[in-house]
């Protein structure tokens, strides 16, 4: 049989982190719209301007994840992110 003390410091650990998962947990973003706009140089590269409001609930955040494909790209060249017209790392 598990001694009580046991028991009891379970217990007492599981109301005291019980309350932190529910807070990471309520934290949640995701993309409302992306705007796209592509400008076919006259050397064939593409400049491509992507806009994406996000919808944080919740929070603080400090960062936001976005995945780039290389699928059928030759590469990419020039990535940059900016926040309300601040360059972002």
């Amino acid at each position: 049989m598990i001694p009580r003390k046991i028991v009891v410091f379970m217990l007492l650990l599981l109301m005291i982190l019980l309350p932190f998962n529910r807070v990471q947990a309520a934290k949640d973003y995701h993309a409302e719209r992306f705007d796209v706009s592509l400008a076919v140089q006259p050397d064939g590269t593409i400049i491509v301007t992507e806009t994406i409001r996000f919808v944080f609930e919740g929070g603080p955040f400090t960062f936001v994840f976005r995945e780039l494909p290389y699928r059928n790209l030759d590469g990419y060249d020039q990535i940059t992110a900016s926040m309300d017209g601040e360059l972002m790392s």
